[in-house]
């Protein structure tokens, strides 16, 4: 009798130890089949984002994310972001035609007038620029869509990207700068190939950027970038024959920014002129006064537009000195021009 109530406990352990290994298989098939799941509803939003132009394959390691998931499929703006965490996120903007309408905003580069970020050149034959505030970084890239010759007239692509990575708010390491800047480049060739368009300029695939040089002050006659040959103390970047805009910054003896040399090619000169302080006053070629002063150059993308500007603070604003930013601007100008294959800039 003893014998047949021990079967029957061992009995019925086995039959408790088979439900919880099945309720454990059920529950891992489970997760495996959510995750399966989430990974298909994670590749098909990304396969269509921006019209399924976006280039996303970088996304994830320049974020710092796991998972990405795309929200938007017009081709005129989409966003990826971790979707456990909707702040983490790459902003896609795409314009077409030949229009600058809100360039710079797109790349918080509208305000130069003030003492804010300068741009750096992604280089390697890509009219493309990145620039860092914090942990935000803005990347900006154009491409003349040159339409077949019976149409009579060529157009522009421009691609515009905010990225807000995981992490601290610190500027992306290189590593993540130059796949982002591989994502936007990836995203125009993909959208000139749809256009079916002869794009220029276009580059070659990007394995590393020109060092961001925009914090390091240079004295006077040291600079060998976008300010070379400027008499002063000033902040550059590295020069760059294919960039769309250039910055230098003229700084004191001690470090503070005084005035922004600035130039703009392709769309981004028209942005200048409808988006910047010192372009609501253009109204011809060259010219300016009290603290801003342009020129304009001839090119192959369009009229190139160059710029001077006394800076603001939020506690002052920089005297003007018509004799310094003159100057500055003929030297900073000339060798922009020449650097783009330019026009020699009007005086």
């Amino acid at each position: 009798m003893a014998a047949k109530m021990e079967i029957r406990r061992w009995r019925g352990i086995g039959v408790a130890m088979s439900g919880v290994v099945a309720l454990g298989v059920l529950a891992a098939t489970g997760v495996y089949l959510s995750g399966a799941f989430d990974d298909w509803q994670d590749n098909r939003s990304l396969s269509s984002a921006c019209g399924g132009s976006l280039d996303y394959s970088e996304l994830k390691e320049v974020l710092g994310v796991d998972r990405l998931r795309a929200k938007g499929s017009g081709l005129s703006d989409c966003k990826v972001a971790d979707p456990g965490n909707s702040e983490t996120s790459v902003a896609v903007n795409i314009k077409q035609g030949g229009g600058g309408e809100r360039l710079l905003s797109l790349i918080a580069r509208m305000d130069s007038h003030k003492p804010g970020q300068a741009v750096t050149p992604v280089g390697n034959g890509w009219g493309a620029i990145l620039s860092t505030d914090g942990g935000t970084t803005w990347a900006g890239a154009y491409m003349v869509c040159r339409k077949p010759a019976r149409s009579g007239e060529n157009d522009a692509i421009v691609v515009s990207m905010q990225v807000d990575p995981a992490g601290p708010a610190e500027p992306l390491s290189a590593d993540r700068r130059a796949g982002l800047a591989r994502s936007l480049t990836g995203t125009l060739g993909k959208l000139a190939d749809k256009r079916g368009c002869e794009g220029t300029p276009r580059g070659n695939w990007i394995a590393r950027l020109p060092e961001d040089s925009t914090k390091n002050l240079k004295r006077a006659g040291e600079a060998v970038g976008t300010c070379r040959g400027v008499a002063s103390a000033s902040y550059e970047s590295a020069a760059d024959g294919t960039a769309p805009i250039e910055d230098c910054f003229l700084a004191d003896e001690r470090g503070r920014k005084r005035f922004r040399l600035a130039a703009y090619y392709g769309p981004y000169a028209k942005s200048a002129r409808r988006e910047t302080l010192v372009g609501a006053d253009i109204r011809r070629p060259t010219g300016g006064g009290e603290g801003a002063y342009w020129t304009t150059a001839s090119c192959s993308s369009g009229q190139a537009l160059y710029t001077v500007e006394n800076l603001h603070y939020a506690d002052v604003t920089i005297a003007p000195d018509s004799p310094q930013e003159k100057q500055a601007l003929k030297t900073f100008a000339v060798n922009s021009a020449k650097r783009h294959g330019c026009s020699p800039p009007e005086w």
